[in-house]
């Protein structure tokens, strides 16, 4: 009984951490050879755990790395492959089962090969069929640009109002230098209708962007912007256009505005730009009622963030010791921290485990000791670095760490297998330091 309830607590830590993508599950795996792991690496390699998916990327790598230390790789490669050839719904999902059957491919499996080209191009239900171009490049270089633009080609010609910008050769020609891609794909274009249509819908989007007009932005504009309520903040395009004398144009429009939600979005200019005048009315708005004005509670906090006072640190520590949502407030902290804060940041990180919220005080948390290096960070930052699948939260957190020289050991050892390649990095320079 003994060792079913130990196996199954290492199976327990092992997912945790394959889900948060930290080097732990490979720490794991080399001391548990007998574990069968393939169940829960399958999962992971079907679907992109990454908080942010778009930031993160695919952890392809990070994968492969785990599924080498496995007795039963044939069948996490056979799983794999039939989802590569299948997944419809999630592009990041699919890009992450793309990089892998790249590994598998340059390792010589020419299954793998076949499945990645017969699967580029089909649609997906959430978009951007072209999900898998870097893998493919990766795996054939100029051979594998002209599949993928003569099949972007093909497309073109039967959809004539989409667009086609030059992304994909700027991304080949920076990976390699040595060759004239514009020049090489031109060649091809001469014998090839479809390359030749993908090389014309870029021209074309090229010319589209030179006539473009950008918008203006101005105090009128922003007064404009207010009436969108599809919306609840302002681009920080508007504010960080605006001259000295539109900021407190809208500063005074915002301390008479009476409607919640003009208010809010008036407060969201003040992220970017400090507020003109004292922050006593800012601080009036912070302590209103978070259920009855939330935006304007939460834009409010944020425009304070750039200012210190006794009262904002009062009513921060406050605020922080009784909220369900201490993320709301946490921002009230940067300019206002003082030493032993971390006691309270640290309950505050013990307390939470819902993904959303650990990720929303992972960022504040950032910022927080970013603005204030102390070395008794350690203990709420490790906490959240044990609770984080944002891979580039979890980076920012192991370089406050680094900086202020008191990263943990298991930590050290963890973060040249973590799942995001910045992290990895972060390992590299450290040991070239040694």
């Amino acid at each position: 009984m003994g060792n079913l309830i130990s196996k199954a607590a290492i199976k327990k830590r092992f997912k945790s951490s394959l889900q948060r993508g930290t080097g732990e599950a490979y720490q794991i795996m080399l001391k548990n050879r007998r574990v069968d792991f393939s169940t829960d690496l399958i999962r992971a390699s079907l679907v992109n755990y990454a908080y942010h998916q778009q930031m993160e990327g695919s952890r392809g790598w990070y994968l492969a790395k785990l599924m080498a230390l496995s007795d039963n790789k044939a069948r996490i490669r056979k799983a794999i492959l039939d989802a590569l050839a299948t997944e419809r719904k999630n592009r990041h999902s699919l890009s992450q089962l793309f990089d892998l059957a790249c590994i598998f491919a340059k390792k010589g499996d020419r299954q793998s090969r076949i499945v990645m080209y017969n699967r580029f191009g089909k649609k997906i239900i959430s978009g951007d069929q072209w999900c898998g171009a870097g893998s493919i490049l990766l795996l054939d270089g100029f051979e594998g640009l002209k599949f993928i633009t003569t099949t972007i080609g093909k497309f073109l010609e039967k959809n004539p109002d989409e667009t086609e910008d030059d992304g994909l050769i700027v991304h080949f020609q920076t990976d390699n230098p040595a060759i004239d891609v514009q020049a090489e794909l031109i060649k091809e274009s001469a014998h090839n209708k479809d390359i030749k249509i993908y090389l014309d819908r870029i021209k074309q989007n090229e010319e589209d962007w030179q006539n473009y007009q950008r918008p203006v932005y101005n105090y009128d504009t922003i007064k404009e912007q207010l009436m969108d309520r599809r919306r609840s903040y302002i681009s920080s395009s508007y504010a960080k256009s605006l001259s000295r004398k539109e900021i407190k144009q809208v500063a005074d429009a915002l301390l008479v505005e009476p409607d919640r939600f003009k208010k809010g979005k008036y407060l969201s200019i003040f992220y970017d730009i400090k507020f003109p005048y004292p922050y006593q009315p800012l601080l009036q708005m912070a302590q209103s009622n978070l259920n009855a004005q939330k935006e304007v509670v939460k834009w409010a906090v944020e425009a304070l963030r750039l200012f210190a006072g006794r009262d904002i640190r009062h009513f921060a520590v406050e605020k922080l010791s009784s909220t369900k949502a201490p993320w709301i407030y946490l921002p009230l902290l940067i300019k206002n921290y003082r030493p032993g804060d971390s006691v309270l940041l640290t309950k505050i990180a013990e307390h939470h485990v819902k993904e959303e919220n650990v990720h929303n005080l992972a960022v504040d948390f950032i910022k927080i000791y970013k603005t204030n290096q102390t070395t008794e960070c350690l203990a709420p930052l490790w906490v959240l670095y044990d609770k984080l699948t944002c891979g580039v939260c979890r980076k920012r957190v192991v370089e406050i760490l680094i900086e202020t020289d008191i990263i943990p050991d298991k930590i050290l050892r963890e973060i040249k297998y973590d799942s995001y390649w910045e992290t990895r990095q972060l390992a590299m320079k450290l040991s070239k330091r040694k």
